[in-house]
């Protein structure tokens, strides 16, 4: 084989490779669950999140710990796509991450898509607890969707939950308040979420302010990052983008 051949072969298998990267097990164009905000949408590797994967959603580092509530309203909103029309969805608790950031209430979550009825809360007393329980909930057929919020976050944990997500076609999503600097894990899309603008008809939350999130791709696997501003379309249970902002 003469240098030319071998580097047109090394090539092809880079660009294997890259394909490979941007689809993963199972993702078909049944198995995305998209955000309808053609902005979002179209910048991720797959035109969607695939249903098939692990996804974090986290608050930044050295953030405020006010603004988990922002996350975890984002978070609730895509295990709502996740789980619609009419799937169970598990959202898996830290009993004393509860404690600093309040406990899951679920008709409060209505608003997002989520029906109460259709919702298991499970308190877990550690975070290797909450990685058991969504790895056992992944595997069942009776779930839609997991979310297990959770601390610390090592790469052997993500990649059995990215790798059960994958083999069962059941999305997992990560929620995590992040109070440290973040590390590797095998999540597709590593996401930050911080309060965004807001407007007139968005949901409002508990404290009566309408719901906007600044959304950070900062992670994505086979991807480029990105920033949003996006608001919460309470009739349609669905985001879409903000308008310009006045100076």
């Amino acid at each position: 084989m003469n240098s030319y051949t071998a580097k047109a072969a090394f090539q092809k298998l880079r660009e294997d490779v890259r394909k490979l990267e941007r689809q993963p097990s199972g993702s078909g164009a049944g198995d995305m669950m998209a955000f309808d905000c053609p902005e979002i949408d179209v910048a991720l590797p797959w035109g969607a999140l695939p249903r098939g994967g692990l996804h974090e959603v986290a608050v930044p580092p050295e953030s405020p710990s006010s603004m988990f509530a922002s996350a975890a309203g984002f978070a609730a909103a895509l295990l709502g796509r996740a789980s619609a029309p009419f799937g169970m969805s598990v959202w898996c608790q830290n009993r004393r991450r509860a404690q600093k950031y309040g406990q899951i209430y679920g008709p409060g979550l209505a608003a997002y898509g989520l029906d109460p009825n259709r919702l298991l809360i499970v308190n877990a007393e550690s975070d290797a607890e909450t990685f058991w329980v969504m790895e056992e909930c992944l595997k069942s057929a009776a779930i839609r969707a997991v979310l297990g919020e959770v601390g610390e976050l090592d790469l052997t944990s993500s990649r059995r939950l990215q790798l059960a997500a994958e083999k069962f076609g059941c999305p997992a999503l990560l929620l995590r308040p992040q109070e440290k600097a973040p590390g590797n894990n095998a999540a597709l899309t590593r996401w930050h979420i911080r309060p965004g603008v807001t407007a007139p008809g968005s949901e409002k939350d508990d404290s009566g302010q309408t719901v906007g999130w600044r959304a950070t791709l900062w992670r994505c696997r086979g991807g480029a990052s990105g920033e949003w501003e996006i608001l919460w379309k309470n009739e349609a249970f669905c985001c879409h983008m903000a308008g310009a902002m006045a100076d």
